[in-house]
C-alpha cells in the first residue's frame, strides 16, 4: 500500500535523477559510493517521504549529507579495527 504522496516523490526523484547524481558525486568520489548513496536516498523517499509542505530538493541534500556521514562513520570504525 502506498501512502499519499510517495508517488509525487517519486516521480520528483525520477525527473531529478541526474541532479541527484550530480550531487551524490560532489559528496564522494566514488562513482560506486555516489549510485548507492543515490539508491539509499530513493529508499528513504519512498520509506519515509518529506512532509507535504517540505520541498524535496533541500530535503534530499540533507539525506545524502545525512547517508554520507554515516556511511564515513561505519567506514572509520571498520578501519579502527
Amino acid at each position: 500500500m502506498q501512502m499519499p504522496g510517495v508517488s509525487t516523490t517519486l516521480d520528483q526523484l525520477a525527473a531529478d535523477a541526474g541532479w541527484l547524481r550530480r550531487l551524490a558525486r560532489s559528496l564522494v568520489q566514488n562513482p560506486a559510493a555516489a549510485d548507492d548513496l543515490v539508491q539509499d536516498a530513493y529508499l528513504l523517499a519512498a520509506e519515509q517521504p518529506p512532509g507535504d509542505d517540505r520541498p524535496l530538493r533541500p530535503w534530499l541534500v540533507r539525506v545524502l549529507r545525512n547517508l554520507t556521514r554515516t556511511k564515513e562513520r561505519v567506514a572509520s570504525r571498520r578501519s579502527e579495527r
